[in-house]
């Protein structure tokens, strides 16, 4: 679920942005693309803003959700619908303005650090849905302990860099495949 829609500068980093799809649904372009690769499932979509009441409103059930709002009061809602419904899930944190991929990390979020979006997310999450104040929070956090770059040789960096995109996505898809092919945790 998606509200946004293709952009040019998204043509470098999501892989159903395309000059072609610039305009779409960013939700209904991914669903085709992923469609058309025919791993013998379906992929849905649904173009709209997610938050709690929209994920509740969907009906359905997950085995595991990766969470990737940007907006951060969504995001909060959101995770903490599903830590109170015991779904498991893992949220990504801020790319933005990350340089290097070799600097990302996951933990639960009551111990990352660095992250600008983390820190904030933890405050909303104590104050208005009673999340501890000390220890873990109960949510796996993808997220960079590289500082935010403002400007590099010069030049400002706005927005994701594919390398880092990538290398978050990786990180997401990776933990989800562990949790769901081995339900035990390592020792």
């Amino acid at each position: 679920m998606d509200f946004d829609h293709v952009d040019v500068s998204n043509i470098n980093r999501q892989i159903q942005a395309f000059p072609a799809t610039v305009g779409q649904s960013k939700a209904t372009a991914l669903a085709v693309r992923l469609n058309q690769l025919d791993v013998g499932g379906e992929v849905v979509s649904h173009h709209g803003f997610m938050d709690a009441e929209r994920f509740e409103a969907l009906g359905m059930h997950f085995d595991f959700v990766v969470e990737a709002i940007d907006h951060i009061t969504a995001k909060a809602s959101l995770l903490a619908f599903l830590r109170k419904r015991g779904v498991p899930v893992i949220s990504s944190m801020g790319a933005a303005a990350r340089l290097d991929p070799t600097q990302i990390r996951s933990a639960d979020l009551a111990h990352t650090s660095i992250c600008p979006m983390a820190r904030d997310l933890r405050k909303i999450l104590k104050r208005k849905y009673d999340f501890p104040e000390i220890g873990p929070m109960g949510i796996v956090a993808v997220y960079s302990i590289e500082h935010p770059v403002g400007s590099a040789g010069g030049s400002a960096v706005n927005g994701s860099l594919a390398q880092v995109t990538v290398a978050f996505g990786a990180a997401l898809a990776a933990h989800v495949i562990r949790a769901l092919a081995l339900p035990q945790p390592l020792l």
